[in-house]
């Protein structure tokens, strides 16, 4: 018999509590029925598992899409609009530079470095540039103006690593291999936490419970 294996993050959307990770993890031990800080029509704003930094927030689409590169354009729009007011938000809140990324998967079978298969960008706070840690690896870096760059790349079967800079240049770095929470490697030693750059590992659930407690009222003028 096979078992279907449901998305976590597809559950959470519609609070089921059977497959919910972050109910199972944190919610349920910490009386949180919802760690949902935003959500339109298109996408959900949450604090991350794993939150290395209070402030440590995913954007996600409500429908399940293996990546931003395998959204439909018509998408793209709305979620650069929404990544600015996010790096907004963090950025004044903790006076601090902001970067995004996003491992970009081709399919639930070719992660290329995805921890799972529903899209999700990474928005963190965080004073300094990443490309000299792509460059040191020799990866591929080319500059992109728009989201639909990255659909390029999952059309030719090819996993990404999208990075947004503090300046918010956009990037995409393509190799043969990156590594798994290659960011959140460089992120917890940038911390001086070298050893808890595993989500799996390590929840912090204090951080988890400040992020939430520091938006609580944060997002609700915000309308996209």
């Amino acid at each position: 018999m096979n078992v279907i294996k449901k998305c976590s993050f597809c559950a959470e959307f519609t609070s089921d509590k059977f497959y919910n990770l972050f109910y199972e993890l944190v919610g349920a031990n910490k009386s949180l029925q919802s760690r949902i800080l935003f959500k339109n029509n298109d996408f959900v704003v949450i604090p991350t598992l794993g939150s290395l930094c209070p402030g440590y927030l995913l954007i996600l689409p409500k429908k399940h899409f293996v990546s931003v590169g395998s959204m439909p354009n018509e998408y793209y729009q709305s979620l650069c609009k929404l990544l600015g007011n996010v790096k907004e938000i963090i950025q004044e809140k903790y006076f601090s530079n902001v970067i995004a990324f996003e491992h970009g998967a081709v399919s639930a079978n070719y992660l290329g470095g995805a921890c799972c298969d529903h899209a999700h960008i990474h928005v963190v706070p965080y004073n300094g540039n990443l490309l000299s840690s792509f460059q040191i690896r020799k990866f591929q870096i080319d500059e992109i103006f728009t989201f639909s760059s990255l659909s390029e790349s999952v059309k030719n079967d090819k996993p990404y690593l999208f990075y947004q800079s503090q300046s918010n240049r956009m990037y995409m770095i393509t190799a043969d291999r990156i590594p798994s929470q290659m960011i959140r490697k460089i992120i917890a030693e940038k911390n001086g936490i070298p050893d808890k750059w595993d989500w799996r590992e390590n929840l912090f659930e204090a951080n988890i419970i400040k992020t939430i407690s520091d938006f609580s009222d944060v997002f609700i003028d915000l309308h996209i």
